[in-house]
């Protein structure tokens, strides 16, 4: 049953509900991936090129993020990636280099920006050591949750 059925389920049984909200309802394609090399961009100064393990392939990710490093897990959105704000994610060049998609930061996942230090925010989100490989990042970050907010009568 779809959140949306649900809640108007709820509706008919007379439960009033206010609002339902799904988390980062249009997030979609962002899967983990685990960074084995970083070079320099040939071509800009400002830009890495980073080698990413997902699990079933590798692919490679232009970025200019700081905070990245061997070994990171990341979430990566690939080719037809939606982020949180409707930006769809192609295959992109960066100065003749190829990028098959784009590493995540958590304001991009749809997550509340509150809950998360400076420090965090102002990079790419970096993801436990054990986090399985390929996974979806809304399943892994509980972004498919649904906020149903009723009405409570006496």
């Amino acid at each position: 049953m779809s959140p949306y059925d649900f809640g108007e389920a709820l509706t008919m049984s007379g439960t009033k509900v206010e609002t339902l909200t799904v988390v980062a309802e249009n997030v979609a394609n962002i899967l983990t991936g685990k960074i084995t090399k970083i070079e320099p961009h040939p071509n800009a100064d400002k830009l890495i090129v980073c080698t990413v393990d997902m699990g079933t392939d590798e692919r490679v990710i232009v970025t200019a993020a700081k905070n990245v490093f061997v070994g990171a897990i990341v979430p990566v959105a690939v080719d037809g990636a939606v982020l949180a704000n409707g930006t769809k994610i192609g295959t992109n060049d960066f100065r003749g280099l190829l990028s098959y998609g784009m590493f995540c930061s958590i304001e991009e996942l749809g997550m509340n920006t509150d809950l998360f230090s400076k420090e965090i925010m102002e990079g790419i989100l970096i993801l436990p050591k054990n986090t399985p490989l390929g996974m979806d990042a809304r399943e892994l970050l509980w972004l498919n949750d649904v906020i149903i907010d009723v009405e409570l009568t006496a």
